[in-house]
């Protein structure tokens, strides 16, 4: 794939996923160019869109490749964070698009064509597909609350999961839900029309970010797990980098304040801080037998609903505020 591309006549785009903040900027311009048959010149004579959509790409991250660019320097930079980042602070132009993944891999129009069913026959689902040392933390504090909850980890593979074992011990794993997730041949990981995951109460959401985890981005960054469970109209607690859940709130989700305390979203050690989501999720299971979630969730349904509608709302506007994006920055 071209990472760097002309889409209007003295502009062109930058796919800039694959950078991160131990990249060697110079090196890895310097090959961008030649296998897209780009010069410095060309990078001197054009506008320049950085797309980070679709990773968790933040302003500290970013900063070396934009400092190149603009040492080059570059007719104009345009910045596209999918991160939670204050644009107005930076001394480049920002564009933050922290909705981007709503409907990402088009995991949204498939629910579509599921009609909602409020049936409830578990508390809590919880959805950990990629293992890491900190997801492992996460599925030993939820097994150890013993609360009633439907949980996979490590299902992107049955192999590779040994070194968690010391965090499980015990545990036999993968643990599946709906079978081993094969990214080749199927969109099982993406596809939430299964009535497993619609009829749990609660969604105990793991973000990808990690304080912790090796190789992980460390930004405030919204994927479509977030999104999942609003979709699945389901009553999230986050397992995730501090901050985040306040970034969710800011694009006008209701997140049931009134039945769960998101006060963890401001402890900053991260095993203290996922102590205190299950905390919550143990004193939820003891408050609520599973009759009661189900009435709560028939009570529930039109703020459900208003999420879910939200989700379909933002799904629909991300591409405009891109398209916009580029358009402004374009004719001015």
């Amino acid at each position: 794939m071209r990472p760097i591309q002309p889409i209007a006549p003295g502009l062109l785009h930058y796919g800039a996923l694959h950078f991160n903040a131990s990249i060697d900027v110079p090196s890895r311009i310097a090959h961008d160019m030649a296998c897209c048959d780009f010069t410095i010149n060309d990078i001197k004579n054009n506008k320049i869109v950085v797309d980070f959509r679709g990773e968790g790409q933040c302003e500290l991250v970013a900063r070396p490749l934009i400092d190149y660019l603009k040492s080059v320097p570059a007719k104009n930079i345009l910045v596209i964070f999918n991160a939670c980042v204050d644009a107005d602070t930076l001394d480049y132009q920002a564009v933050c698009i922290p909705n981007h993944m709503t409907n990402h891999m088009d995991w949204f129009e498939k629910i579509l064509s599921v009609n909602y069913n409020d049936f409830v026959d578990q508390k809590f689902l919880c959805l950990i597909r990629r293992p890491s040392a900190s997801r492992a933390l996460v599925a030993k504090l939820v097994l150890d609350t013993g609360c009633d909850v439907r949980i996979s980890f490590g299902s992107m593979g049955a192999t590779g999961l040994d070194e968690y074992k010391n965090i499980l011990p015990g545990t036999q794993l993968p643990l599946l839900i709906d079978g081993i997730i094969d990214r080749i041949n199927n969109d099982t990981e993406h596809n939430q029309t299964n009535s497993i995951f619609h009829s749990c109460a609660f969604n105990l959401v793991v973000e990808s970010s990690s304080q912790t985890d090796p190789g992980v981005w460390r930004s405030h960054f919204i994927t479509e797990k977030t999104f999942k469970a609003f979709g699945l109209r389901q009553i999230p607690l986050w397992f995730a980098v501090p901050g985040l859940v306040a970034q969710v709130r800011k694009l006008g989700f209701d997140l049931f304040d009134d039945i769960v305390d998101h006060s963890y979203d401001t402890i900053p050690d991260e095993h203290t801080r996922f102590a205190s989501v299950a905390q919550q999720v143990n004193q939820l299971d003891q408050q609520l037998t599973l009759d009661q979630c189900q009435q709560l969730r028939r009570s529930l349904l039109d703020r459900l609903n208003q999420n879910f509608e939200l989700v379909k709302t933002q799904a629909e506007q991300v591409q405009t505020i891109y398209n916009t994006a580029i358009k402004d920055f374009d004719e001015n």
